[in-house]
């Protein structure tokens, strides 16, 4: 069971990431008290441990550290909107395109760094990514690379 200032912790960290959209990595660690910790910068200690932070549709989050997966209420969301899964690279330019028009049209999304998550490298290696970003729009859409004007013939259809 996570004690009340980990659960804390994990709420806040929850709450940044959706008032912030730029991805960052989040990270979970135990202290020498064998207290459990989540955070964007961990110490230099051996069990760190990189957390999946996955929304699913409308209704809530999931968080996923090694064996431990904590699922948390959020406001619902407007049915129309299609999910929205970016694999990207930190230095990709169109990645950064995608972020931008993500936020100045407030689109949710969840973005996966390829480099820093082999699951994820993986993943977008077996949906058939040969250059980034590798965008998957709804259940049955994706996009190689960035255009505004083809993500929103997709989004919208």
């Amino acid at each position: 069971m996570i004690g009340k200032t980990a659960s804390t912790l994990l709420v806040t960290i929850v709450s940044l990431l959706f008032s912030v959209t730029v991805f960052a990595e989040v990270y979970q660690w135990k202290d020498s008290n064998g207290n459990v910790h989540f955070g964007d910068q961990p110490p230099s200690s051996s069990n760190v441990k990189p957390v999946d932070v996955v929304l699913t549709p409308a209704t809530k989050i999931k968080i996923q550290a090694s064996s431990t997966e904590t699922t948390l209420p959020l406001a619902p969301i407007n049915a129309r909107k299609k999910k929205v899964i970016m694999y990207a690279t930190s230095w990709c330019p169109y990645c950064e395109k995608a972020r931008n028009y993500f936020q100045q049209n407030k689109i949710r999304y969840v973005e996966y760094d390829v480099e820093k998550l082999p699951k994820r490298m993986k993943e977008f290696k077996k949906k058939g990514g040969t250059g980034y970003p590798l965008i998957l729009i709804g259940k049955d859409l994706q996009m190689q690379g960035f255009s505004a004007s083809g993500f929103e013939r997709r989004y919208k259809s």
